[in-house]
């Protein structure tokens, strides 16, 4: 049984305030027994609890339209609600119980490492109930205590960071487009300021599309199948006694067939921490009489060493067979790199 309170001249289903059997009837029942002016005090505070809360005990139209109310209410007040689990009435939904996102206990799955969690038990919960005559939701019953701290800043909630479908669409659209994860970031921020992602959450949404791509293949088949289907040249070199590689080099057929006709110039330049494994990057080029400039190979080599440039180096001397070799090698003052080019040259 619950008391109403009607809150105009007209009823209307969204304004009628619904005192639940908790806190507002005892607040009703302590008004009747005011005596001192200490009672009164207290009687003040208890209405400012209730005003804070009102919504809590207000009737919704939809399940949806309840949700988003305590939601904002809960992140105002530095929490996050999620759904805990439901229960169908007649075959439809007819209970919801929501509770705060740090309640329940961590159930851990790790076997290698020992994983974290933010949960801590909390008692906080609410239980929301479809009343079938008139298919309106409302608050029945729940705990309002936390047991940790509110947050200030709510993008430590993974919860809130959620992307929504359009948002997940953009960003599909744009990794196909090779655009770099903070760049995706930023297109995201730009759009919407007052959204919590931050630029891990791209980047954790990146790796899961790539690792969909991929098929189950490692990183390092996936490239090879790349490699295969678009007619590329490409060694490896594995680390002696294991089978992880190490180095690998690669160059386009077309490449290989530009290199033999003009191996005058060289240009070789190794660029350093631009990809997720921060290996070194080489980029070989090549130059026509023409003056123009081309693509003749790539590597990525596991450190910066002269012996690993050296590897390089030999790829490419490889590619040339019987034809001219390089007359001018071009590279930036990169010690290493400038004593393989030495090597490289008492070699030809």
């Amino acid at each position: 049984m619950v008391d109403t309170v009607d809150t105009g001249d007209t009823v209307d289903m969204e304004e009628t305030v619904i005192i639940s059997n908790s806190f507002p009837r005892a607040l009703l029942m302590f008004i009747k027994t005011i005596r001192t002016l200490e009672d009164m005090v207290v009687m003040v505070d208890m209405v400012d609890m209730v005003v804070k809360h009102l919504p809590f005990w207000t009737v919704f139209n939809s399940l949806d339209e309840l949700k988003k109310r305590i939601q904002e209410i809960a992140n105002a007040d530095g929490f996050v609600i999620v759904t805990r689990r439901s229960k169908k009435i007649g075959g439809r939904t007819g209970r919801v119980w929501l509770e705060c996102d740090r309640g329940g206990e961590h159930q851990s799955t790790a076997t290698l490492r020992k994983a974290g969690s933010k949960k801590t038990g909390c008692p906080f919960y609410l239980l929301a109930v479809r009343n079938h005559p008139y298919e309106t939701w409302e608050i029945k019953d729940g705990t309002i205590e936390h047991n940790h701290e509110l947050c200030e800043d709510l993008s430590a909630h993974a919860f809130v960071r959620r992307f929504t479908p359009s948002e997940m669409k953009l960003i599909e659209q744009l990794t196909a487009q090779n655009m770099e994860p903070r760049k995706i970031f930023q297109t995201i921020r730009k759009q919407d300021p007052d959204r919590f992602h931050v630029q891990k959450d791209v980047q954790n949404v990146v790796a899961k599309i790539r690792a969909e791509q991929r098929q189950g293949l490692t990183p390092m088949q996936s490239l090879e199948n790349v490699l295969m289907k678009n007619d590329f040249i490409y060694e490896i070199r594995e680390e002696p006694g294991t089978e992880i590689v190490t180095e690998i080099f690669f160059l386009h057929r077309d490449s290989r067939v530009l290199w033999r006709a003009f191996p005058h110039v060289m240009m070789i330049d190794a660029t350093y921490k631009t990809n997720i494994y921060n290996m070194p990057f080489i980029q070989i080029v090549g130059m026509t009489p023409t003056n123009k400039s081309f693509i003749i190979a790539h590597a990525v080599v596991s450190k910066e060493r002269g012996d690993n440039f050296v590897w390089v180096l030999e790829r490419v001397k490889a590619m040339l067979d019987e034809c001219m070799e390089p007359r001018v090698i071009l590279t930036d003052r990169d010690l290493a790199l400038m004593g393989a080019c030495g090597t490289y040259n008492r070699m030809l």
